[in-house]
């Protein structure tokens, strides 16, 4: 998790800034990518990376070029529970889930053969470990 202090050293250089968002941007395109942007974050990202101005972001623009770098890191594992094996779980069990995008959604993952998954991924993993049973609710609480 980006702390304010990190946020704020990166606030006060453009050329972190225009990096960072280019790079975040490069997570999510392609087809096939694990990071999925909406429109109005792909185009936030968009303005960082051709930011040419010398003065800092601003606290909000801090808060949301952290908030996307959070949801684009990686995680393996959360709360000593192995990520693919969650996933494993889900996949046995997905026509219990309600919903048809989450049945889909943990197939995809299976099929991807997947060792990691975003932030994003995980919330929604951890939602369906729980709505199956498979983990109880105090596990993955993303801080």
């Amino acid at each position: 998790m980006t702390n304010y202090r990190q946020l704020k050293t990166l606030a006060d250089d453009p050329a972190a800034v225009r990096a960072l968002a280019r790079q975040l941007l490069t997570l999510g395109s392609g087809s096939g990518s694990d990071t999925t942007w909406t429109d109005w974050e792909l185009d936030f990202l968009d303005d960082m990376a051709r930011r040419e101005r010398a003065e800092p972001l601003s606290t909000r623009q801090r808060e949301v070029l952290g908030d996307l770098k959070n949801a684009a890191e990686r995680h393996a594992t959360v709360d000593g529970l192995n990520v693919r094996s969650l996933i494993e779980r889900c996949w046995m069990e997905r026509a219990d889930l309600e919903s048809d995008e989450d049945q889909a959604f943990i197939e995809d993952l299976k099929v991807s053969g997947q060792r990691s998954v975003t932030r994003r991924q995980l919330g929604r993993v951890l939602r369906c470990c729980r709505e199956l049973g498979v983990v109880e609710g105090h596990y993955g609480a993303l801080a």
